[in-house]
């Protein structure tokens, strides 16, 4: 054995330098065939393969993020144009935020404070959706969330019941309209306790949530909903 006589904590430091260094070629993969600001079907089909092989990588972000759009992008076996640029988008802000001036893959605004406690419902609840997501565009994050019974509106008030802040994050958030909407729904909270704030992760896994106990009422005619794809979207 390798390490036989090695302590479980010196074994615990090897195995996170291997997960590190791999997380790194990953990204100096993804800086690699994104430099000529395009992305081709064979250069998608390397990057889904070295992720099998080096299967730890998903576990960590950003390599999670990365596994999960080319897991949604393979699973019609079809790629389009749309996927291709949409992938290439997703690798160059990754890799804006995983190369930043510290050298830390920075994945959240630290003093954001979600309501990570609390149990997320959807019937006739109002959603507010802001950033940029990793499940797609807002609008199938809107369209999703009708179909399990949520309500979807454009702008933070005191009636919002959510505010579901995405997953990929821009250095200049404070200065955009995504940056003012999470000022405000935090400062409504502060006096009001509304809405709630939570992550694009947190409603993911409360749309996967409701799907296994509420299937028998989705229309599952809306194609995202559907048994076998929306698990691939969204596991």
């Amino acid at each position: 054995m390798a390490y036989e006589g090695t302590s479980i904590a010196a074994l615990k430091s090897i195995d996170n330098r291997q997960l590190t260094k791999a997380i790194q070629t990953l990204m100096g993969i993804c800086t690699g065939i994104t430099a000529d600001n395009q992305l081709n079907d064979q250069e998608i089909l390397f990057l889904s393969t070295w992720l099998k092989e080096y299967p730890e990588t998903v576990t960590k972000w950003p390599g999670s993020i990365i596994a999960e759009r080319i897991s949604h992008i393979l699973s019609d076996g079809i790629i389009t144009q749309d996927e291709r640029e949409d992938l290439f988008e997703t690798l160059s802000r990754l890799q804006g935020n995983y190369f930043s001036d510290t050298g830390s893959a920075k994945n959240e605004i630290a003093f954001i404070d979600y309501c990570i406690d609390k149990q997320i419902f959807f019937t006739e609840k109002q959603f507010c959706f802001t950033g940029e997501f990793l499940l797609g565009t807002r609008a199938v994050c809107k369209r999703i969330t009708e179909k399990v019974g949520g309500l979807t509106v454009e702008n933070v008030s005191m009636k919002l019941d959510y505010l579901v802040i995405g997953t990929i994050l821009s250095e200049e958030w404070a200065f955009t309209s995504y940056g003012r909407k999470i000022e405000k729904a935090m400062g409504l909270r502060n006096s009001l306790s509304r809405p709630n704030i939570i992550s694009e992760k947190q409603w993911t896994e409360a749309i996967k949530d409701y799907i296994v106990t509420e299937c028998k009422t989705i229309d599952t005619s809306f194609p995202l909903l559907q048994e076998g794809n929306i698990y691939s979207y969204l596991k």
